[in-house]
């Protein structure tokens, strides 16, 4: 998985002493006590909005190989009216766990294969399931027993 650069804080939140801005930064106080900054770096421009404990609450870097936006607090909430979307040679997403929910139907497609893995167990449930293999094998195998239960179990059956 790529890495962002670090999370930065400034100033006495920081363990550190306050640092004065640079004469290529400018800052702005902010009403609620935090602050506006906008610096030049060796790697490329920065505008960071921090907390009035000196944390980054947003930052957006715009170096050479592109800009890098970061969002970070407690909770964090992006909020679209219509659709939101993402398009990415690559998406990655690292998280202790994941919830997805919708009200209405969901899709999964992939142009190519689909590889869904669980470290422990998994399960599907649905009003009805179909499986179906529409070019080469289907492929069932299991380390213990294999249950098939129902009504009626039909095989070579259109």
């Amino acid at each position: 998985m790529s890495r962002l650069p670090a999370k930065r804080k400034t100033g006495a939140a920081s363990g550190g002493p306050a640092r004065r801005p640079s004469p290529r930064t400018r800052s702005l106080a902010l009403r609620g006590g935090g602050r506006l900054r906008v610096s030049e770096e060796p790697g490329g421009e920065a505008l960071r909005v921090l907390s009035a404990e000196g944390e980054v609450r947003l930052e957006v870097l715009v170096t050479a190989d592109g800009a890098v936006l970061r969002l970070a607090g407690p909770r964090v909430a992006i909020e679209a009216a219509g659709a939101l979307s993402l398009r990415c040679a690559r998406f990655e997403v690292a998280a202790d766990s994941i919830a997805l929910g919708a009200s209405g139907d969901v899709a999964v497609a992939a142009g190519r294969g689909l590889a869904l893995r669980a470290g422990h167990d998994a399960g599907l449930s649905a009003q009805a399931v179909k499986v179906e293999a529409r070019l080469g094998e289907l492929a069932l195998s299991a380390n213990d027993d294999v249950a098939l239960n129902g009504e009626r179990v039909l095989l070579n059956c259109p």
